[in-house]
């Protein structure tokens, strides 16, 4: 066993909640101890960095399972998702005016938006009628296959 290896042991022992460590390796024996942090300690330490870990794990599912109640919260409110991965853009070009705005009354078939797929620009259509509440996404944005662009009231 070289000094480099019982440098890194040291350098590991540091960093853990290891108060004790002994390794045996080409017939060398090598003890470690920390002064200063007993076991129970040491237990102590691990034992509360598990339950942060899993009170953070349930904080986050508690999160999620709030922003999935609220996306489908009301039978009035329904959203438009994209039919195909793309660029998204609100106007037939930068000059030119948006399709839709929010508040805007929209009906069945109305082009609302335009996603670039492998240089084809395909004009998207409302599959129902209603008002936009909300727009989602951003002129230029990248949009995955279903996810959200437009928040509408039936």
């Amino acid at each position: 066993m070289n000094l480099d290896v019982v440098e890194q042991l040291i350098k590991m022992m540091e960093k853990s909640a290891l108060s004790s460590m002994e390794v045996q390796w080409e017939g060398m024996k090598v003890k470690l101890e920390k002064s200063g942090v007993t076991s129970s300690e040491a237990f102590n330490e691990v034992k509360q960095e598990k339950i942060e870990k899993k009170v953070s794990n349930v904080d986050n599912k508690i999160e999620e399972g709030i922003a999935e109640k609220k996306f489908e919260e009301a039978e009035d409110i329904s959203y438009i998702k994209s039919p195909m991965v793309g660029t998204f853009y609100s106007s037939p070009s930068p000059d030119k005016e948006t399709f839709v705005e929010v508040g805007q009354r929209i009906e069945k078939g109305k082009v609302i938006c335009i996603i670039e797929a492998m240089k084809l620009m395909n004009e998207i259509e409302a599959e129902e009628d209603g008002t936009i509440i909300d727009i989602l996404v951003h002129d230029g944005d990248m949009v995955e296959y279903g996810q959200p662009m437009f928040k509408i009231r039936k």
